[in-house]
């Protein structure tokens, strides 16, 4: 039982006689009562398409010829067309004259031979039979706009049955586990605000060529024939900064601390203590102004560090996180304030043989992370502080990293938004915070008037039509504090979208969308610079340079192991200590689960790569770094190099000299091999051991073989040693990568 309906009910004896539609030697046989739909060939061959779903005893046939058929059922108000194409295409559409929910197609995934091609986030290739992912599924809705490609394939003994959801929103995809079976049904809601504007259209390939990738291979060739994709080259064309990004990773600049231990003078640290509590008893002084604003236990520790006769770790900690407190702005809960490079500067003046100049500051967005970079060798990155604040108060820092030659930008969101009543708490962060009028007058509404909740259940969403001025006028002024190289919006790319029932500004979840796509390109055009977003997908494709989040997904949002228990060896980690953040930096192993279910490379194909490789660049989720998870570590760098993934980092100065080996020695083989790969698209994959642990990939004809398993692997008379890579570039030299041999 799914949303009311037995199917169990539902079987043969409720169909009437089909109606049949020819192309040549092959039939395609519809069930008007029930919609069973079943194809099949001179040969014998028959294929179950859909099953029986619903029965409607009154039906109208409109038209019919040999290839096409046009059906009314005037007790649901409801059109049903089918067309049976040259090609053997099947295309189906449902038109409706009131807001309705149908149910089409229902398709069984037999758990003993069948995969389901599945493209969230790259891709995966599942097996039913496979426990973890039956119960994972197991009442499973999933909206298809949230998927990265609007379409899903089931792999069969000899051919694949591919479902191409030609306007995906309203639709979703519902699964319920079966004894031999796994069940999935499409679910298509015709909308009030929406219901006569847009039919429901699916398109249906019967692909006899046994792949995984095969059914994107397809899709990419839609794409092409409509002239739908905009390549990569295209992309540095219209915006030649975009060129930075070949070969480049991407790290997100952890700044946990305004001034940091690295600010003092070597061999300072102590006299410059002695020197503010001199200054505070002599009223003295920037420090002396600020004073007040201390607890009482951070003041004696301060005087019991001045009478130390040397500093320990501890003490340094404690004296470096009480000059932030006395940078800070007060009454603001911010750990980035705009009075807080002014209060630095002064601080400096006081005692400027003490400290270095503010603008050589800080260990994430700073010039010493950038030299750090380069005096390493790496001579290209993408570099994005978390905020708009820390980046305004390192201005200099943009300009420094784009003079050698990375490219350095922002995080800014505008989906979420905040009420001012929340500001300086927990509850809100800089970019959800809007103008109250602003709040108020932007909002959307769900059909029951009320307002949909905002990240976290914490304000509301944005319409993005009613806060496009504010948007452009908020980007202006960035770009005017910062000479920005690169822009990172948040969400806009997620395949997350609404329909506003307001007043003021209705909104469709088509016309959602098209205004997120639009602000994008406004974005790039406007300023020059490539840009970014959340998981990205197809919709969001011509107009990105890199999306986060389609290599590795977030994962594990409502594992409290993860989330909430701090004793938890699993848990990601809290936003302390300043110096060194466990939530950017902590490692931690990964649960079985999630591991087998997200990162097993026998359940991963390259989808999304097939299909874009050549026109965007596909990285991590911020919240799932390269190095965060212990225990997948090598494969993840594998799949990286293999799949032709930036490695994604949170970075400070600590971290990166601490982890250094490691990220040169991968920067190496991905900085080589990446600009060779992106000139051209997937144009084959395979799995070549039976266990699908030795993979091969082909980027026109540049091929690399991946080895995920414990022994080496015969490959072509070139020994591939385990946990490693085969790269055999266009003129037929090979290298290895091996991500733990540095």
């Amino acid at each position: 039982m799914i949303n009311g309906l037995d199917y169990a009910t539902l079987t043969y004896a409720n169909n009437s006689t089909p109606l049949t539609l020819r192309q040549g030697g092959h039939a395609l046989r519809f069930y008007p009562k029930s919609g069973l739909l079943e194809y099949a060939n001179s040969q014998g061959y028959s294929e179950l398409l859909s099953d029986s779903i619903f029965h409607l005893p009154s039906f109208k046939i409109q038209t019919k010829n040999d290839s096409s058929l046009s059906i009314y059922y005037p007790d649901m108000g409801l059109t049903c067309q089918l067309v049976f194409e040259e090609n053997l295409e099947i295309k189906v559409k449902f038109s409706s004259t009131k807001p309705q929910t149908i149910y089409w197609p229902n398709v069984s995934i037999s758990k003993a031979n069948h995969f389901l091609i599945w493209p969230v986030n790259e891709g995966y290739y599942i097996p039913f039979s496979d426990t973890l992912f039956a119960k994972k599924f197991d009442g499973k809705k999933v909206d298809a706009t949230y998927l990265s490609l609007p379409f899903w394939a089931v792999e069969k003994e000899s051919a694949t049955s591919m479902y191409e959801m030609v306007n995906p929103f309203y639709d979703a995809i519902l699964f319920e586990n079966q004894d031999s079976t796994m069940e999935l049904r499409v679910q298509h809601r015709f909308t009030p605000n929406a219901a006569l504007k847009e039919p429901y259209e699916i398109k249906i390939m019967h692909l006899s060529n046994r792949s995984p990738i095969t059914p994107a291979l397809h899709f990419r060739k839609e794409l092409q024939e409509k002239d739908d994709l905009v390549s990569f080259v295209q992309k540095i064309e219209s915006v030649p900064l975009t060129k930075r990004m070949i070969g480049a990773p991407y790290a997100r600049l952890i700044s946990g601390q305004f001034i940091t231990k690295y600010d003092i003078r070597k061999g300072k640290h102590l006299p410059f203590v002695r020197a503010i509590i001199k200054d505070v008893q002599s009223k003295k002084g920037f420090v002396a102004a600020q004073w007040e604003r201390l607890e009482p236990y951070q003041k004696d520790l301060m005087k019991q560090i001045a009478q130390s006769e040397g500093l320990n770790n501890y003490q340094q900690k404690v004296f470096i996180r009480i000059l932030n407190a006395l940078l800070k702005e007060e009454g603001v809960n911010d750990e980035f304030t705009k009075n807080k490079r002014k209060n630095a500067e002064r601080l400096f003046a006081d005692y400027p043989e003490y400290l270095l100049p503010p603008k050589l500051w800080g260990v994430g967005v700073s010039i010493r992370m950038i030299d750090a970079l380069k005096d390493a060798g790496i001579d290209r990155m993408i570099l994005q502080a978390t905020g708009r604040q820390i980046a305004f108060d390192r201005k200099e820092v943009a300009e420094y990293a784009f003079e050698r030659g990375y490219l350095f930008g922002i995080y800014d969101s505008y989906k979420s938004i905040h009420d001012p009543s929340t500001y300086g708490t927990d509850d809100s962060w800089e970019t959800a915070q809007m103008p109250k009028a602003l709040f108020d007058s932007v909002r959307m509404k769900q059909e029951d008037g009320s307002y949909y909740p905002g990240f976290k259940s914490i304000g509301g969403i944005a319409n993005p039509k009613a806060i496009r001025s504010y948007y452009e006028k908020r980007i202006n002024t960035n770009f005017e504090e910062v000479p920005y190289s690169y822009y990172f919006i948040d969400t806009d790319a997620f395949g997350e979208y609404y329909d506003d029932y307001s007043q003021n500004h209705p909104l469709t979840q088509q016309e959602d969308a098209a205004q997120l796509i639009g602000r994008l390109k406004w974005l790039r055009a406007q300023k020059m610079v490539p840009i970014g977003s959340e998981k990205g997908t197809c919709f969001f494709s011509n107009v990105l340079d890199i999306n986060e989040g389609v290599a590795t997904p977030i994962f594990g949002f409502r594992d409290k192991d993860m989330r909430k228990d701090k004793n938890s060896p699993y848990y990601r980690g809290r936003y302390w200590p300043p110096e060194m953040q466990e939530i950017s930096f902590k490692e931690i192993p990964m649960k079985a689960t999630y591991q087998h279910r997200k990162f097993d490379p026998r359940f991963k194909i390259p989808l999304w790569e097939t299909v874009y490789h050549d026109c965007l660049i596909s990285t991590a989720h911020s919240a799932s770094p390269s190095l965060k998870y212990s225990n997948v570590k090598t494969d993840v760098a594998l799949t990286e190099m293999f799949y032709q993934y930036p490695p994604f980092y949170n970075l400070n100065f600590d971290f990166f000299r601490n982890n250094k080996d490691r990220i040169v020695h991968h920067y190496k083989f991905y900085s080589q091999a990446h600009p060779q790969t992106i000139k051209f698209p997937v144009t084959k994959f395979e799995f070549l051991t039976d266990d699908r642990l030795v993979q091969s990939i082909q980027f026109g004809t540049i091929q690399l073989v991946a080895n995920y398993s414990s022994t080496y692997y015969q490959f072509k008379g070139q020994e591939i040693p385990s946990k490693s890579i085969l790269f055999i570039d266009e003129k037929g030299n090979h290298s290895y990568f091996d991500p733990e041999n540095f």
